[in-house]
């Protein structure tokens, strides 16, 4: 529980020679120049985030790729080497 002498000193912190002072308020220009500011923030934040995206699936893209040409080139070489053996194979006989 609060005691006198602690409220008559929390209602007087704002006064000034007995005179209460005004409380002042951020005009409505501060407010919207604050959430243009806000938004232009949150909006390059996006466009890095989509920036990265992009470059995340690209790296994917390529090296889904370069893995296809792997397998690819591994599947070649497994033809030539089972029609070196089959060639081998048909000598002998």
């Amino acid at each position: 529980m609060e005691r006198l002498g602690q409220t008559n000193k929390r209602k007087g912190e704002g006064e000034i020679n007995g005179f209460q002072a005004k409380k002042s308020r951020r005009s409505s220009s501060d407010v919207v120049e604050y959430l243009r500011e806000k938004h232009e923030r949150e909006i390059d934040q996006r466009k890095e985030e989509l920036e990265l995206r992009k470059l995340e699936q690209q790296a994917s893209v390529e090296l889904q790729k370069q893995h296809h040409d792997m397998m690819r080139l591994f599947m070649q070489q497994q033809q030539q080497q089972t029609q070196v053996l089959l060639s081998l194979l048909a000598q002998k006989k």
